[in-house]
């Protein structure tokens, strides 16, 4: 991860990279410095979703793990309207550790399990909005 060393307020483009059989991958993200901010002292909220779905595509069984497409959507919205700050793991791990600070309106999304509403549903919306989000795949 970059580290700004400056402190300079406006937007930085920061670059990851990540290389994997000969192929890279790289994503930006900018990053807007301010000069002050009302700061996160209670902690950082964490969102899980386990399985997207839509009205077409209904699972067997329903229960409060899963989320309709649209109502995902209208959350992402929310946030991305209301300009929530989506911290890295290292930045949580640094803000933990009390070597950062976040915003107030600082949160991560989490999907667990690797089911396909995820993958057919959820991602097409976080790219939509731009969002990130960390997907914890159960393997064996």
């Amino acid at each position: 991860m970059e580290v700004l060393t400056h402190h300079k307020w406006g937007d930085y483009t920061i670059t990851y990279s990540i290389t994997y059989n000969y192929i890279t991958k790289t994503k930006q993200r900018i990053v807007h410095v301010v000069e002050d901010m009302d700061k996160n002292s209670d902690g950082i909220a964490v969102l899980m979703y386990h399985y997207v779905y839509t009205k077409d595509d209904i699972p067997d069984s329903l229960n409060s793990n899963y989320i309709l497409d649209t109502d995902l959507e209208a959350q992402l919205q929310y946030l991305s309207e209301n300009n929530y700050c989506f911290p890295s793991y290292q930045e949580l791990a640094a803000y933990v550790k009390g070597e950062l600070t976040l915003p107030e309106k600082s949160v991560i999304l989490t999907f667990d399990d690797g089911q396909k509403g995820f993958l057919n549903y959820g991602i097409p919306l976080l790219e939509k909005y731009q969002i990130p989000a960390t997907s914890f795949v159960i393997a064996s």
